[in-house]
């Protein structure tokens, strides 16, 4: 618990100093998002997709702040579970140079809601268990400006990322 909201203090005192004091100077971008996610087994090859929303504030020429939310739903073949996950994560993308094609390092941190609807009859829900998890992720990416208004961006993030020692429920 002490843990998590370090992490949120640390990640407020950072995004606050990111922002800039003039908001003219901000740049702020919405729009779609598909993600490709695959599990943490060596060798595992099922990957799931999800699709959701992303936005991004320019804070400066270099550094942006960026929110993403995605949603995945998968019911089983006998119509009896069902089992949605909605990741949101909240990063800090750092730009090194700006050009049409701009790579950029981001970090930030994740919360993973996962969870199970046991239906009933005409698909209605009669229980829903949540798992939750909080976790730092870190990525490489790129934008590129196709016109001035719009970019596209492509980006590969290791979720749950630890330092040091794992602990002993880890």
């Amino acid at each position: 618990m002490l843990q998590r909201r370090v992490s949120w203090w640390v990640c407020l005192a950072v995004a606050m100093f990111a922002v800039p004091d003039v908001a003219s100077a901000q740049k702020i971008g919405i729009g779609p998002r598909i993600s490709q996610v695959r599990g943490e087994a060596p060798g595992d090859t099922d990957r799931t997709r999800l699709f959701g929303g992303t936005l991004r504030i320019m804070s400066s020429k270099h550094v942006a702040i960026e929110g993403t939310i995605d949603y995945r739903s998968e019911t089983d073949v006998t119509g009896t579970q069902r089992m949605r996950d909605t990741p949101i994560q909240g990063s800090l993308l750092f730009f090194p140079i700006r050009r049409v094609l701009s790579p950029y390092v981001l970090g930030g941190i994740g919360l993973y809601t996962r969870r199970f609807d046991t239906l009933g009859a005409a698909g209605s829900v009669e229980d829903t268990v949540t798992e939750r998890k909080t976790g730092l992720h870190l990525g490489l990416g790129a934008e590129m400006f196709v016109v001035p208004q719009a970019a596209l961006f492509l980006d590969y993030r290791w979720g749950f990322v630890r330092f040091g020692e794992p602990g002993p429920d880890e």
